[in-house]
């Protein structure tokens, strides 16, 4: 997934909250 640098994805599975922030110069998800 290619996403524009600092951006915030919320993911949810009815369990749990996840964050991830896509930081750098690489189009890579990082988890906060």
């Amino acid at each position: 997934m290619i996403l524009a640098n600092d951006t915030l994805i919320v993911v949810t599975d009815g369990d749990k909250l996840r964050l991830f922030r896509n930081k750098g110069h690489e189009p890579r998800i990082d988890l906060v």
